[in-house]
């Protein structure tokens, strides 16, 4: 879709234009959807276990 429709289809049913601020809080309330209380990476960060040397260099 070019650019122009999406700008086009976002005004029409958002009554209003696109803004950094819009993006942001759409990716804020995006990532607050993210459920993962219990992944490896949760339980590394409340230290509870260690990640591999390959896991912590990514």
């Amino acid at each position: 879709m070019p650019v122009k429709n999406i700008k086009n289809c976002f005004q029409h049913y958002h009554h209003s234009y696109i803004s950094y601020a819009i993006i942001l809080e759409a990716i804020v309330e995006f990532e607050k959807a993210l459920v993962t209380p219990n992944s490896k990476f949760d339980r590394y960060l409340r230290g509870e276990i260690q990640l591999s040397t390959q896991e912590y260099t990514g």
